[in-house]
């Protein structure tokens, strides 16, 4: 299926929460970067506008069954057709952990499935492995690092055998993202009937920045030809270049087509087919939150953790291990029912799934359909874009 790819470049900060209720001022619920529902939801919208010039949209459940890819973050410049890959940001995956000693520079290291050592245990279900620092002497505390990798960095840490040595943090921000702190507003509550404020009836909004003063020479240092953060998110139909309202209060937000979909998104290498036989294993890293009959794994898993991808009903996988964070909740409005969406939880963006192939069968082109797809166990959950991965070879242990 051909999708069409889209920037979007919110014009004031996004109020995106997770559907908990709202209790007034006590309840200033930090900004989140926008799920996938809600770009969903915005491009579904622009779209049925298009064909409606009136101003008046008739909700269609067919709406709903058209498919979005993403959202990702990527950096932007005035020359659209310069965007590709290399600006694209991903979600800082849960096996890299940071860490810092009193005193000293924080270090970033990679952890990965390893075997305990003699006479040590785990209460890890069905002998999945634990997911444990490749450097053995690696000390301190857990601090902030960045959230957003560039998708150049992520694969280089992704297609290395190994490395026990700590990963130089200055060079994953100075490509990367870390959000600035939320844009606070006060707002009062107006009468509908007087249109005049409610006395005492104070709330607060937090905002996601994108504007490019919140960004540049503070988590920006060395993006060529690129000063601005936009949304990546394709969609299976063609939507006008102009405005669309995004998030809470319905703040503006450009949106414009990118002349070569290829470009933007990362294609898969012709050689990772024979990379995952060669290794007898795969990772898949989630970057945009997934939702899984199961709650933190698939739901094509049985008890024993094995089963086949959604994708690869052919392909038999074992779940060796997992690196999963907390996680998220997520709740909205559906504008077909004309009521709250039930709240869910989301594993949320960052997990890793490392597998073994079992059987060694892995036909050639499989890597490019499991290649940045949507393993979320419902269809109309991919449709949304929940549960993107990214896809590479691992060298499997048993």
């Amino acid at each position: 299926m051909t999708l069409n790819s889209y920037i979007l470049e919110p014009m004031a900060p996004l109020i995106i929460r997770s559907g908990r209720p709202f209790d007034g001022p006590s309840s200033n619920e930090q900004a989140i970067f926008p799920p996938p529902s809600t770009i969903a939801g915005a491009l579904r919208t622009a779209y049925a506008k298009d064909g409606h010039k009136s101003g008046f949209i008739q909700f269609d459940p067919t709406l709903s069954e058209l498919k979005v890819k993403g959202p990702l973050p990527i950096w932007i410049e005035n020359d659209m057709s310069r965007v590709s890959s290399q600006h694209l940001l991903v979600p800082c995956p849960a096996d890299l952990v940071f860490l810092q000693e009193a005193g000293a520079k924080a270090k970033v290291f990679m952890a990965q499935p390893s075997p305990t050592e003699e006479g040590v245990g785990s209460d890890l279900p069905n002998d999945l492995f634990p997911v444990q620092l490749l450097d053995p002497q690696a000390k301190g505390k857990p601090c902030d690092g960045v959230e957003w990798l560039s998708w150049e960095k992520f694969d280089q840490l992704r297609t290395q055998s190994s490395t026990n040595n700590a990963i130089d943090l200055d060079q994953l921000k100075s490509t990367g993202w870390t959000p600035p702190a939320d844009e606070v507003r006060t707002h009062v509550a107006i009468n509908s009937k007087t249109l005049a404020a409610e006395n005492g009836k104070l709330f607060q909004t937090s905002g996601l920045s994108f504007s490019k003063a919140s960004i540049k020479g503070k988590y920006l240092q060395q993006i060529p030809q690129a000063g601005r953060l936009g949304i990546l998110a394709s969609f299976q139909k063609k939507i006008q270049p102009g405005v669309l309202t995004l998030g809470g209060e319905r703040r503006l937000t450009a949106i414009e087509e990118l002349n070569n979909h290829q470009k933007a998104w990362p294609v898969c290498p012709t050689s990772l087919d024979k990379e995952i036989r060669q290794k007898n294993g795969l990772v898949l890293t989630v970057l945009t939150p997934a939702i899984f009959s199961a709650g933190w794994k698939p739901g094509w898993l049985n008890n024993e953790n094995i089963g086949s991808p959604i994708e690869l009903p052919g392909v038999k996988l074992k779940l060796k291990a997992a690196a999963v964070n907390r996680w998220l909740p997520h709740s909205g409005w559906d504008l077909l029912q004309k009521q709250p969406r039930a709240g869910r939880k989301m594993v949320a963006a960052g997990a890793v799934y490392w597998f073994e192939l079992l059987d060694g069968e892995w036909p050639d082109g499989s890597a490019s359909r499991l290649w940045f797809s949507h393993i979320s166990d419902h269809e109309q959950d991919q449709r949304d874009g929940y549960g993107l991965v990214s896809l590479h070879a691992w060298q499997a242990i048993v």
